[in-house]
């Protein structure tokens, strides 16, 4: 299995997910943690207050849903954890 790890998304003005990306048997496979809606904004740097110039963003489960969907990614599941306020989802992509 090839992986990668790509942190940020809710912590960058682009990047969008801690993501894990990897190939499964010729698939192409993501798992993606992020914060969702009711985390309160912190610093990516050491969780406090965050920085002047710094991006912070909750990430809604359904514009997940529209990213993954726009990037071809169709056959996904999306967990809101409305205590922990976290974002979950696992995708795969045909190869």
């Amino acid at each position: 299995m090839n992986q990668s790890v790509d942190a940020g998304m809710d912590h960058g003005a682009d990047a969008h997910e801690a993501r894990f990306e990897g190939d499964v048997e010729g698939r192409s496979c993501e798992a993606v943690v992020s914060d969702g809606p009711g985390r309160a904004p912190h610093s990516g740097h050491d969780g406090g207050e965050v920085r002047p110039g710094e991006h912070y963003a909750n990430i809604e489960p359904l514009a997940l849903a529209r990213w993954l969907n726009n990037a071809g990614i169709h056959n996904s599941t999306i967990e809101y954890r409305a205590g922990a306020c976290d974002v979950y989802a696992t995708a795969t992509r045909p190869a």
